[in-house]
């Protein structure tokens, strides 16, 4: 269940976090550490005029009566959330109605409702500290633990934002499913709308964190509203009228809650200039014990810190600015992203400037990297994503709702202004922006068959979609896909992920790709299933694609990646990587991007003159961490895919021997010369130079460095211990599990839906801004559409259901 995303006038929150962040304006050159949490907490006090969220809520969530979801074969639910699959008639839905019908249930729901009703009269005022709440507060989960002394905001830890959301997550969907049960779908929408005023407070809190959490249940809780007219608006139902569904929407005007009124994490802020004061003893200098001790203490991974990060981290120190250019970066940071927070336009021509962020050295500047650039950066598109799915439910709502007054679709979106949205202005898919009229699109709508060209002689036939879902039923980002056509199955359609559409065989997935591609997977850890399985596939065969190498240089590259040569012309491959670098290019956007990561803390590490070396001392150290008595901690293997299972639990020298034929210290030397290597290239070492001075790569520049490490690494020096390993491996007992894996495909679950008439499609084209025509749903967006109706809540309990 967990979810662990300008009017005239300002909220009474939201004024008090624009207070907060123009105090960072004028930042003393010294403070102490122990003041950031007295300050943060006073800028937190309840505003005069309003009334406490927490103060009103909290208590009554304590006494919610538990939920009714029990462990395997204990209940009626074996967890996570499956409650929310369950389909109409199955007797564990009485199960929800019945529990949200208690007495304790009830008195939430009439608080939300009181609170959501009269929201702009509200705050969430709860101080940070478990000594500034009551105690069965702590005891219950609902409030702010603090860090360390002198780290309190630097390891605070918001309990109560998993605990609160927790519990309103399903009240407000058991809610949903009694209400439209009993016929009255317009109160449970209008319900919704308040649970929506809860999250919108939520918003304003100074934390990102709680801002993230905000985001989530806003998105989860649009989800729920479209699913819920999904199920119960057949003939039969009677759970909703146009005229109640018109005046929820209007409970969810961006008029009213104003989602693109949120402000920036200014606490976060505070909690940068207290790591500054703790790591430099309130003094002008980081102390690099100081600095190393912080990061240990507050690494998101305890298992790494303690077996020897804080030896990098001490060498990090000695790279930081001091408190006058701390200060000075931060006062320019906080200026600049909040210039451009306010523009009207979150389109505007100006955001393509190079931003101050993008322009900070972040090894020089770890600690605003960490707690400000890293951070702020997850709002820069939140904004428009928060939007686009509030439009996607007001539409998708408001199309239902003329479907009920009209016994037929709407033949345009726009159809639906102003009886049953107020505007389609305010409803556009903000992800989509049309450069020639300067404004956004608005979500794409059409009807299956009813709004298709066929040929005379063809017969109408459904529309089918992809959707891609995660282990959990939630939906899950796809892993890339071009658009689907409706001339070829569409599980064929999609092409070998990370790749080249153009595929010359469908049995080969590594056809019309290339070894720069391969060469570049983490055979380790972090591989994707898919590419995974690709690299299976060519270690057990032995076959590659052309590349562009003439037929005799193919076969003698084949076989020496097979082991059968040990000679090949490796400039003739160092020539097609460097036609295909030059073919390809940069693009003024990946060259940004690009620009961003040299500028970033682990390039700053790995681009130091002695970086070789500090990564070997690191591996060794992390190594001597690994090789303890009881194997491995489960906690360091995190991200590390498929090769997880041999590594838990098992003496890591020997499983690295067993899997690549050299020993750890032989590894760990090779891995140390590849980074020697890319820091003696002369492209690279001059954009690292240009880009911490404040310049952008360009795409020119870019294509240099590709060719620089061509150059040094595709040699005799550096592939051949590759080709060795890669041949090791092959040959391993290990080989045949991985490919076993490789089949399994994962958590991910990917299902074709085929469409009629009787329903619409209503979709952003998300964050690619590429229109597939739903034929592919994704659901961050990243590539392919995001769906709202059908909504993908609904098909997934189609799904598990069939």
């Amino acid at each position: 269940m967990r979810l662990t995303s300008l009017l005239p006038r300002l909220s009474a929150p939201a004024g008090a976090a624009l207070a907060l962040l123009c105090t960072l304006f004028a930042l003393p050159a010294s403070a102490h550490a122990e003041d950031w949490l007295a300050r943060i907490n006073s800028d937190l006090r309840l505003a005069p005029g309003n009334e406490s969220v927490e103060q009103k809520l909290f208590p009554l969530l304590i006494e919610m009566d538990p939920f009714p979801l029990m462990s395997p074969g204990e209940g009626p639910f074996t967890g996570g959330n499956e409650f929310l699959f369950i389909e109409r008639g199955d007797s564990r839905r009485q199960t929800l109605i019945d529990w949200v019908e208690q007495p304790a249930q009830q008195a939430v729901l009439d608080m939300v409702r009181e609170i959501g009703e009269d929201f702009d009269t509200h705050m969430m005022s709860m101080q940070l500290g478990d000594d500034k709440v009551p105690a069965e507060w702590v005891e219950a989960g609902l409030y702010v633990e603090t860090g360390r002394p002198g780290l309190e905001l630097v390891g605070a830890d918001f309990h109560y934002l998993e605990e609160m959301v927790d519990r309103l997550y399903p009240l407000s969907y058991a809610n949903g499913l009694a209400l439209a049960e009993a016929g009255d779908g317009d109160k449970a929408l209008e319900d919704y709308a308040r649970f929506l005023a809860i999250y919108r407070l939520l918003l304003d809190r100074p934390f990102s964190a709680e801002k993230e959490v905000a985001f989530g249940a806003i998105v989860v809780t649009c989800d729920l509203m479209t699913d819920l007219a999904y199920q119960y608006t057949r003939p039969r139902d009677n759970a909703f009228t146009p005229i109640g569904i018109a005046d929820a929407l209007l409970e969810t005007d961006e008029t009213l809650l104003g989602f693109a009124r949120f402000l920036l994490p200014a606490g976060d802020a505070y909690t940068a200039q207290q790591a500054f004061d703790y790591a430099s003893f309130g003094e002008r200098t980081i102390s690099a014990d100081r600095f190393a001790t912080m990061l240990a203490s507050t690494s998101d991974k305890p298992g790494l810190s303690a077996f020897g990060s804080a030896a990098a981290f001490r060498d990090m120190a000695m790279m930081q600015a001091d408190r006058i250019d701390f200060n000075a970066k931060l006062n320019d940071l906080l200026a600049d992203y909040t210039r451009r927070w306010n523009y009207s336009d979150l389109h505007d021509d100006l955001l393509d400037n190079a931003s101050v962020a993008q322009m900070t050295d972040g090894s020089r500047f770890y600690i605003l990297q960490s707690q400000i650039i890293d951070k702020y950066s997850y709002f820069e598109n939140v904004r428009l994503m928060l939007l686009t799915y509030m439009s996607g439910m007001r539409c998708s709502l408001g199309a239902v709702a003329f479907y009920l007054d009209n016994n037929n679709l709407p033949g345009r979106i726009v159809s639906i202004q102003p009886e049953y949205v107020r505007t389609i202005q305010s409803n556009l898919d903000y992800l989509n922006y049309n450069e020639r009229i300067q404004q956004s699109e608005p979500l794409r709508y059409w009807v299956p068959m009813r709004d298709e060209q066929f040929g005379v002689r063809e017969n109408p036939t459904r529309y089918p979609i992809k959707v891609v879902f995660d282990g959990n039923g939630m939906l899950d980002f796809a892993l890339g896909a071009s658009p689907a056509t409706r001339a070829r199955d569409l599980m064929d359609a999609i092409p070998f992920p990370g790749f080249s559409a153009d595929r010359e065989s469908d049995d080969d997935p590594m056809a019309g790709n290339d070894m720069a591609t391969l060469l570049q997977m983490d055979a380790l850890g972090g591989v994707q299933t898919q590419g995974l399985e690709a690299l299976t596939q060519f270690m057990m065969s032995g076959t590659l694609p052309q590349f562009g190498l003439s037929p005799q240089d193919h076969a003698e590259f084949e076989a020496y990646l097979s082991g059968d040569s040990d000679s090949f012309n490796f400039e003739a491959l160092r020539s097609v990587f460097k036609d295909m670098a030059t073919e390809e290019g940069m693009t003024e956007q990946e060259a940004r991007e690009f620009t961003q990561g040299l500028r970033n803390p682990a390039s700053g590490m790995l681009f130091s003159p002695n970086s070789g070396n500090l990564i070997r001392q690191q591996l060794r150290t992390l190594v001597q961490g690994f090789s303890g008595s009881g194997g491995m901690d489960p906690s360091m293997l995190d991200g590390m895919g498929p090769a997880a299972m041999f590594l838990a639990g098992g003496d890591i020298n020997e499983t690295v021997t067993t899997m690549t034929g050299k020993s750890v210290d032989q590894l760990i030397d090779y891995i140390g010369s590849i980074v020697d290597e890319f820091n003696a290239v002369p492209a690279l070492r001059q954009a690292v130079d240009k880009a911490k001075s404040g310049g952008t790569i360009t795409p020119a520049e870019g294509v240099a460095i590709s060719h620089g490490i061509t150059d040094r690494l595709v040699t005799p020096q550096f592939m051949n211990p590759l080709r060795d390993m890669l041949v090791h491996f092959k040959n391993s007992e290990m080989a045949e599990s991985f490919s076993q894996m490789a089949g399994m495909g994962g958590d991910t679950t990917q299902v074709v839906f085929s469409l009629d008439d009787s329903s619409f499609l209503l979709y952003s084209v998300g964050q690619d801004e590429e229109d597939d025509r739903a034929a592919l749903i994704d659901g961050g967006g990243i590539q392919g559409d995001i769906l709202f109706w059908p909504p993908t809540f609904s098909l997934y309990r189609e799904y598990v259901n069939r």
